[in-house]
């Protein structure tokens, strides 16, 4: 600026300042933040849902390898950012930030598909099977590092406002997967999160980018969030399309039962119609199995298990396996005694005091959707022992 006395002095020139653009505040459009805050925030449900998933279709020492994953694929997307400045400048933000947002959203089924049908075992061939898989798994993170790297570099004013979006929804995308699990499975839990990436590709559309773009958006948001319900729906139903496949080494039967929740995932195995020989932990060499009786699987995770018996609520004199049990010593040293069973599993503890003629027992367990299994779904079966006098 220049003062008046400073106008009429020699050497100097009354220069015309010219009007500043349009703040860049009024550019970054209130959908390109809503864009921002939906990409995020399935991104980090993603990543969080992929170590959940990981534990129950490989081992608890893999989950890990999520997190790395998800660094891999948004790093490598930055990267390209970088090096191809041209593609990504900033007159093509929009575009660039819907078309990466929608690549995204449909890659995550896609490449979660081909994680599950992918056999995976510990052999030879194992640390091909397993790179490729995670190769695969990583693709979606490049498009969402392509699309937050976008939106945090080509718009230097607004970057602490993107920020603060991109930070919030990251962060409730953290908590929003403690819940999700709480109301459908694993895979179905996949397609709700890409169709949130795919609403976050429509908002992006909104704030500019030309072309059927938003409408390819929109669509997507819409038929993966119907397939996302409606698979839910058939899990629920136990009749779900997606499941998991190989676990744990090996290629695993359609369960009876299975539900998933925010820490584990619970099956039930087996065939209620068919007995078979007592199982323990620790079985005396002195026992002799007369007879087979009624038995399923309940696994955690596929691995940590636990035996659902058949009970008829009354009649204990076919379960004489359990006083060969090791794992019930403690019944022979007291008698007439308060029990309390921490962590309820099948019941066979329950099983177990009931059949010593213990006073009273008191069951608990923290998993919920164990004493749904044991007391609602599988109540006939077990003998509702939580109405047992």
């Amino acid at each position: 600026c220049i003062d008046e006395p400073a106008v009429s002095k020699p050497g100097y020139q009354l220069l015309r300042i010219p009007e500043m653009p349009e703040s860049r505040a009024a550019r970054v459009r209130a959908p390109t933040y809503l864009g921002l805050f939906a990409v995020t925030l399935a991104t980090l449900t993603y990543e969080i849902l992929l170590t959940r998933i990981f534990s129950v279709s490989m081992w608890y020492h893999f989950a890990f390898m999520a997190i790395s994953i998800a660094m891999f694929g948004m790093s490598f997307g930055a990267i390209i950012v970088y090096f191809f400045p041209a593609a990504f400048e900033r007159e093509r933000a929009a575009a660039g930030l819907a078309w990466s947002s929608l690549a995204f959203a449909l890659t995550i089924p896609v490449s979660f598909t081909f994680h599950l049908w992918l056999p995976f075992w510990f052999g030879p061939s194992s640390s091909v099977t397993l790179a490729l898989s995670f190769l695969v798994i990583s693709v979606p993170f490049v498009f969402s590092g392509i699309c937050v790297c976008i939106a945090l570099t080509r718009f230097p004013e607004d970057v602490s406002r993107l920020y603060a979006a991109d930070l919030l929804g990251a962060a409730l995308g953290c908590i929003a997967l403690i819940y999700l699990l709480d109301l459908v499975d694993g895979p179905s839990a996949v397609l709700v999160v890409a169709a949130a990436a795919a609403a976050g590709a429509w908002s992006f559309a909104r704030s500019g980018a030309a072309g059927r773009i938003g409408i390819l958006a929109a669509g997507a948001a819409i038929l993966l969030g119907v397939a996302g319900v409606g698979h839910a729906l058939l899990a629920r139903n136990q009749a779900p399309l997606l499941r998991l496949f190989w676990v744990k080494g090996k290629l695993e039967q359609r369960p009876l039962y299975e539900t998933w929740n925010a820490f584990s995932r619970v099956s039930v195995h087996g065939n209620p119609a068919v007995p078979t020989w007592p199982s323990g932990w620790g079985l005396s060499s002195s026992y002799r199995a007369e007879h087979p009786i009624q038995q399923l699987q309940l696994l955690i995770d596929a691995t940590a298990g636990t035996v659902l018996t058949g009970f008829d609520g009354s009649q204990l004199d076919h379960l004489d396996h359990l006083r060969y049990d090791v794992t019930n010593l403690a019944h022979y040293l007291r008698d007439q005694a308060r029990v309390l069973v921490i962590g309820v599993g099948g019941g066979r503890d329950v099983l177990s005091a009931l059949l010593f003629g213990q006073e009273r027992v008191v069951a608990v367990d923290l998993n919920q959707d164990i004493l749904e299994i044991v007391n609602e779904q599988f109540g006939d079966y077990t003998g509702h022992l939580d109405r047992h006098p």
